[in-house]
């Protein structure tokens, strides 16, 4: 498809993709796959190419597939995946770090949104919710923005449920974290900290330690951000 966007026939070559993002756990692999294979096709075709421009021409071809523009961005992107248009690119200074548990399994991703139809009064909300995001990233607001993910994250457990919920709440209250976060379509779920919170780095290892006595194996993860 991309050789042919580009006017070219079928390439010579063959691609290996060489990925560490776990596939169907809710981390965009697809996607990422996607775009990465798309600029390699576009760099060895024309290695001249402007870096702009390789990327506007992968991600006009990648939204064929599946939209990923929010890959591309070096921080907090919103976007609005089916009309394939970009919202906002944030700056931010969040300092969140999220330790965040596989609940194990896999979701693919097109059959789950096949199999669960949209929810109309559910869509209302989080317009609501994302209108709040929106505000709380724009001025910086780690604890609101966590707040939402929270809210968030619960509204949609009845459509994919988390057995750890109730542990990740549990936990977010005795240490303070600020937020519980998970993958919508996907297997990950975790707790939200940020390190504008005194104690951070104690609230974290104590939070991976009370995870792994309730039998869950932790990860920790920053968030990519684009400073002011």
């Amino acid at each position: 498809m991309l050789s042919a966007e580009l006017g070219h026939g079928a390439p010579d070559f063959t691609i290996e993709i060489d990925s560490n993002i776990p596939v169907a756990k809710g981390y965009a692999s697809s996607t990422a796959d996607i775009l990465a294979t798309a600029q390699l096709c576009i760099r060895s075709l024309h290695p001249q190419t402007p870096e702009p421009v390789v990327r506007a021409l992968a991600l006009s071809v990648a939204r064929k597939l599946e939209y990923g523009d929010y890959l591309l961005h070096p921080g907090v992107a919103a976007c609005a995946q089916r009309t394939h248009r970009l919202l906002h690119a944030y700056r931010t200074d969040l300092r969140w770090t999220i330790v965040g548990i596989d609940e194990g399994g896999w979701v693919r991703t097109e059959e789950f949104h096949q199999e669960r139809p949209d929810d109309p009064g559910k869509a209302r909300v989080y317009a609501q919710l994302f209108a709040q995001l929106d505000t709380a990233l724009r001025a910086d607001d780690y604890a609101a923005a966590a707040e939402v993910a929270s809210r968030s994250a619960e509204l949609h457990n009845d459509r994919l449920p988390k057995k750890s919920l109730e542990d990740l709440r549990r936990i977010q209250q005795d240490l303070g974290a600020l937020g519980v976060c998970v993958a919508h379509s996907g297997t990950l779920a975790g707790l939200i900290f940020s390190r504008h919170q005194p104690d951070h780095d104690l609230r974290v290892r104590e939070c991976r330690a009370q995870l792994s006595a309730c039998g869950y194996s932790s990860e920790t993860f920053t968030l990519k951000e684009a400073q002011r």
